[in-house]
């Protein structure tokens, strides 16, 4: 399944994903808008987002909104499953640990994000510890759930 992501920390979230998922291959799309570009020609694959100011349905007329949790929205659009983050990714995982009383400092990372800074300038996936992180956070409820929604 090709899945269209917005920036690099969605890339390397995928990459460790797709040690688990299996049969993904990732389109670093660039932007939002992009994405959905990608999903309204193709009809088919993952398109992951993060929510802007516009409903999806707005920004994409015909996605199908089926359900909501853990500050994830998932749609469909003809073949394709859009997963919205209610939220900028950084700040979702970040959400998630706190959650789940994870430190990010316990994986070299920051234990605050700059939210001054947008997403793709904060480059978490070059951070020594992203990717021990991630696994720490696999075992969260709210990631079971987003594994869930991808088929």
């Amino acid at each position: 399944m090709m899945v269209y992501v917005e920036c690099f920390n969605d890339t390397y979230l995928f990459k460790q994903i797709k040690k688990i998922k299996g049969n993904l291959e990732i389109d670093h799309a660039g932007n939002k808008t992009r994405v959905i570009k990608k999903i309204k020609k193709n009809k088919s694959g993952l398109g992951i987002v993060d929510k802007d100011n516009d409903d999806m349905e707005k920004e994409l007329p015909g996605s199908v909104f089926i359900r909501k949790k853990y500050g994830i929205s998932v749609y469909s659009y003809h073949k394709s499953i859009i997963i919205e983050f209610e939220i900028d990714l950084e700040n979702w995982l970040y959400t998630v640990a706190r959650n789940n009383k994870l430190k990010p400092s316990d994986y070299n990372l920051p234990n605050s994000l700059n939210n001054d800074l947008p997403g793709h300038v904060k480059k978490m996936y070059k951070k020594k510890g992203y990717s021990k992180f991630i696994y720490a956070l696999l075992k969260s409820e709210e990631f079971q759930f987003l594994l869930s929604q991808i088929p």
